[in-house]
């Protein structure tokens, strides 16, 4: 169990915060489908 949630970690610990701030501009700039 605690492998696969380190192995889980390793795989998202690439992302920087860059990639963090530019998905956030995204989210903001297009609303979901679905929302009102």
């Amino acid at each position: 169990m605690q492998r696969e949630t380190i192995a889980m970690f390793d795989q998202h610990a690439a992302i920087t915060p860059a990639d963090l701030a530019q998905s956030f501009d995204v989210l903001c700039r297009e609303p979901p489908r679905g929302a009102a």
